[in-house]
């Protein structure tokens, strides 16, 4: 976290292999509150919360981060649609 915090441009780096690293593994169903969000803990897998973590700690632009799922894999976009759908809307949640 400490690499994406100092450059944010680093995400582009970390993400690709954020489902290898950080497990695929399912969370424990429940809801819970991210923000104004309330979402289904069983939808989300350990490397969405990493990814929505990493994503949180900085100040990505939000092109970038359209440009991310644009370009990402399925797992680049699962992890980018998960931290997306808890935000409030604007550019790069209607992109």
């Amino acid at each position: 976290m400490r690499r994406v915090r100092e450059d944010p441009k680093a995400l582009s780096v970390v993400l690709p292999s954020l489902a290898r690293k950080a497990g695929r593994t399912e969370l424990a169903r429940g809801r819970i509150r991210i923000g104004d969000a309330e979402v289904e803990r069983g939808a989300w897998r350990t490397c969405d919360v990493a990814g929505h973590r990493l994503i949180e700690a900085t100040d990505f632009p939000d092109e970038e981060l359209v440009g991310l799922f644009l370009h990402g894999d399925f797992e680049e976009r699962a992890i980018v649609m998960r931290h997306v759908s808890t935000r409030e809307v604007r550019d790069s949640t209607i992109a």
